[in-house]
């Protein structure tokens, strides 16, 4: 007899999956709309069914990359569909079908899938970004949030005017979800551009945030504790150098100050405080003359235009 553990621990391919390796144009568009024969799962969303399904394939299962494919393309079918037979379709269904397409490369990790999107990523995020409905149908978030996360396996780190550019905008122009993603593109960067870890650019995107928005002490308070709930940071300068080098850099010395500012000082009680530089071993080298001129160029548009101020933050 076949003990619970053991049925537990093992594992056996859908059926279903066969019948993907053999069509997998029409079972990837099946899935997508809801309609794939794939049993209990077809209860969850087709991003969690797909996740359910692929999840437990080997990386070199070439159903794996054969879903990145197939996905790729009928994304480009959907971008070039035209706006009278998106209507035909049904806007709810587009938009969530496309959602959902942009959600399971990422959940997936389907690298090269994100590769094809990432080089067109200026198409994408124009053809997205009227597909949204409310905010929990977003295309153009999603898709967003698929470039953050993929970051890394990309080796991408030129989006962070993008990120910066969310956070300037969430709850202006954008909706305040938009922030959110902003801060998770720039944490998730695989490069050190505004400090000397990732939470050094998130710090920096929401003084951004908080200097071009306005929010309320509560809705400030809320973002800031948020964001420093999710670093274990034992030094307890740490924070302090951070939120002191990007609130110089966006307050421009202190000639533009913002009512934020002064509730992040008092929370951290940076002016009770003698805040030092300090170099941790492994933390990496300043960045070159050229880097940080380049930089300086890039937070000019973000309000910053002290040189020695973004400096300060690039070099700390």
């Amino acid at each position: 007899m076949i003990s619970e553990s053991a049925k537990l621990g093992e594992y056996r391919e859908h059926p279903w999956l066969d019948e993907f390796a053999a069509d997998p144009r029409n079972e990837t568009a099946r899935l997508l709309a809801g309609l794939a024969s794939i049993g209990s799962f077809g209860r969850a969303d087709p991003s969690d069914a797909a996740t359910l399904l692929f999840d437990a394939l080997p990386e070199e299962d070439p159903r794996r990359g054969m879903l990145g494919n197939t996905l790729v393309v009928w994304l480009n079918e959907r971008r070039a569909m035209a706006p009278r037979d998106r209507a035909v379709y049904g806007l709810d269904s587009f938009v969530r079908e496309v959602s959902d397409a942009f959600r399971i490369i990422w959940r997936l990790g389907l690298t090269e899938a994100a590769r094809q999107l990432r080089k067109d990523f200026e198409e994408w995020d124009s053809w997205s970004r009227p597909l949204m409905l409310t905010p929990a149908r977003d295309a153009r978030r999603t898709f967003l949030r698929l470039c953050a996360l993929m970051q890394v396996p990309l080796n991408d780190s030129q989006l962070e005017l993008v990120w910066l550019s969310l956070c300037q905008m969430a709850g202006r122009e954008l909706l305040p979800a938009h922030l959110d993603v902003g801060l998770l593109g720039l944490r998730r960067m695989p490069s050190k551009e505004f400090g000397d870890d990732p939470a050094a650019r998130a710090v920096m995107g929401l003084a951004v945030w908080a200097k071009s928005i306005r929010p309320s002490r509560a809705d400030f308070l809320r973002e800031w504790r948020a964001l420093k709930s999710l670093y274990v940071r034992p030094p307890p300068g740490n924070f302090i150098e951070i939120v002191d080098a990007a609130l110089d850099a966006t307050e421009k010395g202190g000639r533009e100050r913002f009512q934020a500012s002064e509730w992040w000082r008092k929370d951290l009680k940076i002016s009770e405080r003698k805040v030092k530089k300090r170099v941790q071993p492994g933390q990496g080298s300043p960045p070159t003359k050229e880097r940080a001129d380049e930089i300086v160029r890039q937070l000019r548009r973000f309000g910053v235009t002290e040189e020695s101020y973004a400096r300060k933050l690039v070099t700390a």
